[in-house]
């Protein structure tokens, strides 16, 4: 067991008062209390300075790995983190608050304080982290990173593990500001627990992983064990090339998106292409499932779960995953299941139907190529049923309907609309706030509903009864009662039922399943459904987003169920991972571009930046997003965002649930009157104001003053900021440069222009 720590256990380490290019060190003893006590102090100056070192127990006192015999610190340098999707780093570590609540809920002992580079105008965080710990070597040093970020990451903290941070001899500078006012944004945070970190069991854990992962290495250069020759007899054909057909058709996205089919949850992906996967029967929530490219270049999976997972101890290529998860794990079953006769026949005979009107079913695109010339032998024997052109006959434009908008301008009856946004910005709960409000006939989203509709919203992730609170808490929220809805509302979850519209055919190339789509026209026309929310696109398939001529199929054969339909079908799609304060555009939607280029409308969601908050004086930016039409091909752009909030509701249950409502941006000059603008600028006159919101004579210290604005809200300095830049506008404020006479800088100060005239502000 690991010994108890308090404020008074002892630490030895070493220091320099010099740059990092000093290399003489003197060891001093301190206790933890002491450690953190300095560590809370910063000094201000540049970043090079005195630095110190994880250990004092010297053979020599110069900085050097061969000199640090033994070590007392664990120190993470926070500066970046990883995407878990993509296994990229980003720069900026995740959130201060967040790491170490993590690390006080796991009972670590720390402190954790910013950095010289951090800026809390920018949205980046920098910070380091000390963690005390008896470390014999290096080797163990390495070993506690490695089970300390596995755990963090386990827990949805994606920092970075740089390699100063496994450095024996690495120096870290203590705490340093650039500035004297940057002291004032200077952040620290400490926790004392019970007990030092578990140094051996880090060490024998590291051992485990060693072994683990020299199992994973073996696994991935071997290949899938291939089909006997008794095998082969089970299918038409080659067993083997079926087989392989069909690896080399199903990808990572079909792989992946079949182990989450089966409860498997994603944890991240780090490096060489590695995703790892948590088994649903997990108990230890360790990742013990990696995918990866294998060595005949599929996409395959090995497992470290018990004996009694379903792929444990064996690599699977998709073939298998196929057998397992579809046959039991007959194979035999599985390659007799893909030897299916040649469907042309089939599809041309559907397209047949199609043209007359009777079902819907798309013919997939040949390969592109160099065409072949059309000899005439092939022109006489052609089967005219299959093409047919249609003469543009004289209309009058008058006799032509209008458009049928449905909802504000991005629902419109016979086509498709698309909503891009990232994960966990509130999508989800909108898209319920927009269902009820079409049903309803209410604009409770603040967008026009010409009158009450039939909805259908299927949401294809989540269980039905977190979809009911969810609707429940909207419904309060907003002062709806169930005969508003009036019985037009229709709420699936693909839990209980999935939707697939498409598939990876054997050869490789994207396929409708026109008996589902058809099955959806025949429910919307029986249902008399006016608008179908499918949430999210990616659920609605089984072809690879990145398959421009996949999105192509399944998004063209929506527009063909809203034509059939004659309602407005909308589709909610993920945008791709981008660095956070980043603007989302119809462009940043994930995959191919067919999907957003073939709606009629794309609406983007982002999350309100640090920066939009401080402007609009809100406390917390992630209760607020914006939405705004990024593609209107049928009307005019729209000049402003919608913004929205997300609000606490409490449900008669007790439950706590999330919903989205609309939120109006603060507008500064709301009340504020001529006379407001000539008293402010009669104070100004009267002295020497600056421009920069850090000075002590600022401008909008006056403004607040003036009109009585309480200085302590959030929202004060704000408004005083937007009314400066309001008025220096119009001209009634302007900026000059003037020399400081006490310092001799160049400063910005801000000046009467033209004074304000009674009446006109």
């Amino acid at each position: 067991m690991s010994d108890i720590i308090t404020l008074e256990s002892p630490l030895l380490l070493s220091f320099s008062a010099s740059g990092k290019t000093a290399t003489d060190l003197t060891p001093k003893n301190y206790t933890i209390g002491q450690l953190f006590d300095r560590l809370a102090k910063p000094t201000v100056g540049p970043k090079d300075g005195s630095y110190y070192l994880r250990g004092g127990d010297l053979i020599e006192p110069k900085r050097s790995d061969a000199n640090l015999r033994t070590a007392e610190l664990i120190i993470l340098d926070g500066d970046s983190r990883i995407d878990r999707e993509t296994g990229e780093i980003i720069p900026g570590a995740p959130p201060m608050d967040f790491v170490c609540d993590v690390l006080s809920s796991l009972g670590i002992t720390y402190c954790c304080h910013t950095t010289h580079s951090y800026d809390p105008d920018a949205p980046l965080w920098k910070y380091r982290i000390a963690i005390p710990a008896k470390l014999p070597n290096q080797a163990a040093l390495v070993a506690c990173l490695d089970d300390l970020f596995e755990v963090l990451h386990k827990r949805g903290v994606m920092l970075n593990n740089v390699k100063e941070n496994s450095k024996w001899a690495q120096l870290w500078f203590l705490p340093r500001v650039p500035h004297p006012a940057a002291l004032a944004s200077f952040k620290v945070r400490s926790n004392m627990g019970s007990w030092a970190y578990d140094v051996p069991r880090a060490v024998a854990r590291a051992a485990m992983l060693a072994d683990r992962e020299a199992e994973i290495a073996q696994a991935i250069a071997k290949p899938v064990p291939q089909p006997t020759k008794q095998f082969e007899n089970y299918s038409v054909g080659q067993a083997v090339s079926v087989i392989e057909t069909f690896n080399k058709a199903h990808g990572l996205a079909w792989v992946r998106s079949t182990l989450e089919a089966q409860g498997y949850r994603f944890a991240y992906h780090r490096g060489d292409q590695l995703y790892r996967y948590v088994a649903p029967s997990s108990e230890s929530g360790d990742p013990g499932v990696v995918v990866f490219k294998g060595a005949l270049g599929d996409w395959c999976c090995y497992s470290h779960h018990g004996a009694h997972h379903p792929l444990h101890g064996r690599l699977t290529d998709p073939f298998d995953l196929l057998a397992i998860f579809e046959h039991g794990g007959d194979r035999k079953a599985a390659a007799r299941s893909l030897a299916q006769p040649d469907p042309l026949p089939a599809i041309l005979n559907a397209a047949r139907q199609f043209n007359s009107g009777n079902i819907l079913s798309i013919v997939p695109k040949p390969v592109s190529g160099s065409a072949k010339p059309v000899s005439d032998e092939s022109i006489a024997g052609a089967d005219e049923s299959l093409v047919r052109a249609t003469l543009l006959e004289p209309f009058d434009p008058a006799t032509l309907p209008p458009r049928q908008w449905i909802y504000g301008r991005h629902l419109i009856r016979q086509f498709v609309s698309v909503t891009v946004a990232p994960g966990g910005v509130g999508k989800s709960s909108l898209l319920i706030g927009d269902a009820l409000a079409m049903a309803s006939g209410k604009p409770i989203m603040g967008q026009i509903v010409p009158a009450p509709l039939r909805v259908w919203l299927w949401n294809l992730e989540d269980p039905i009864q977190e979809l009911k609170r969810r609707i429940a808490a909207a419904m309060q929220h907003h002062g709806l009662v169930w005969s508003d809805l009036g019985g037009r509302l229709y709420l699936d979850s693909g839990r209980d039922q999935g939707l697939c519209t498409a598939i990876t055919g054997r050869s490789g190339t994207p396929e409708l399943v026109a008996p589902v789509v058809d099955a959806v026209v025949a429910e919307m026309q029986r249902r008399q459904i006016d608008a179908l929310l499918a949430d999210p696109f990616v659920s609605t398939h089984q072809v690879s987003e990145n398959d421009n001529n996949a999105m192509d199929l399944v998004s063209k054969s929506w527009g063909h169920v809203a034509q059939r339909t004659n309602a407005a079908i909308e589709l909610v799609h993920h945008s791709r991972k981008q660095q956070d304060g980043a603007e989302l555009t119809a462009e940043s939607a994930r995959g191919g571009k067919a999907l957003t280029d073939a709606a009629r409308t794309v609406r983007v969601l982002n999350r309100m930046t640090a920066l939009e908050a401080d402007k609009a004086g809100v406390e917390n930016n992630r209760l607020f997003f914006r939405v705004y039409s990024d593609k209107q091909n049928l009307a005019p752009p729209l000049e402003h965002s919608t913004w929205y909030k997300l609000h606490d509701v409490a449900l008669p249950n007790l439950d706590q649930v999330g919903v989205v409502a609309p939120w109006q941006w603060p507008d500064a000059f709301s009340g504020v009157t001529t006379s407001d603008l000539r008293r402010v600028q009669a104070a100004i006159d009267a002295g020497t104001y600056r421009a920069d919101p850090r000075a002590d004579l600022w401008a909008g210290n006056v403004v607040m003053r003036v009109l009585a604005i309480d200085s302590t809200a959030p929202a004060s300095k704000a408004k005083a900021r937007l009314l400066l830049t309001g008025w220096i506008k119009s001209g009634a404020l302007v900026q000059e440069a003037e020399t400081d006479p006490r310092t001799r800088k160049t400063v910005t100060v801000i000046r009467v222009g033209d004074w304000a005239i009674e009446g006109v502000i």
